[in-house]
């Protein structure tokens, strides 16, 4: 019996990945993790610290001081469960989010002012975000480094990785690909600022192109 090959977009986007680099990995960077009642997604570089097998650093808040206005392009995905018609994306204008570094093993505190759609597929969004933060966010400077995480922030859960994971349950995160800081000047019109040749180059699912004899991604 032959089996027949997935069709969707997703399948075919990896299908052309691996002909075109057969000699790489081809993968993503979330995977789902099973508890007991829920299914939480986390991303790659999260693992060994939710399984303790390293330890990082606790949360770094936001603060008045040395701030940065940052445009970023990614990917919204609304958490289905609890929240409809991307309720909680309109939650997360002037919300509290972090993301964690893996090189400085440590959670850091953004802030979203405002946010823009830019397209629209089942339970994913398209978006441009204004950020203010302390510091350059690490965005990927190629397709072999992981996207930025964006989650909401849960003071009550605590102030490291392991912890503040959970807020995934209830609420969506972002996948931040790329962007660009913002003069503070320009905020009130930070609209104009989207370019169209950025928006055009944020993928729904963004796939890891790495060395077979690196350790990949889990694969969801």
């Amino acid at each position: 019996m032959i089996e027949e090959k997935c069709s969707c977009d997703t399948c075919k986007q990896r299908q052309l990945l691996e002909e075109r680099y057969p000699n790489k990995e081809i993968g993503l960077q979330y995977a789902t993790w099973d508890l007991e009642k829920f299914r939480l997604i986390v991303s790659a570089e999260e693992l060994p610290y939710l399984y303790e097998e390293l330890k990082d650093h606790p949360l770094q808040h936001l603060n008045d001081e040395n701030v940065n206005y940052i445009l970023a392009y990614g990917v919204f995905k609304s958490q289905t469960n609890f929240h409809q018609d991307f309720f909680d994306l309109h939650l997360s204008t002037k919300g509290t989010y972090f993301y964690f570094n893996s090189e400085k093993e440590q959670c850091f505190e953004v802030k979203i002012i405002d946010y823009s759609i830019l397209a629209k597929q089942k339970d994913e969004a398209k978006v441009c975000l204004l950020l203010k933060t302390n510091h350059l966010l690490p965005f990927p400077k190629n397709q072999e480094e992981l996207s930025i995480t964006l989650s909401m922030m849960m003071p009550e859960l605590g102030e490291n990785i392991k912890d503040l994971v959970f807020s995934r349950i209830e609420y969506g995160f972002f996948r931040l690909d790329s962007g660009k800081l913002i003069a503070k000047e320009k905020i009130g019109h930070w609209k104009k600022q989207i370019s169209s040749k950025q928006c055009f180059k944020v993928p729904f699912k963004r796939f890891l192109i790495i060395d077979r004899v690196c350790q990949g991604a889990s694969k969801k």
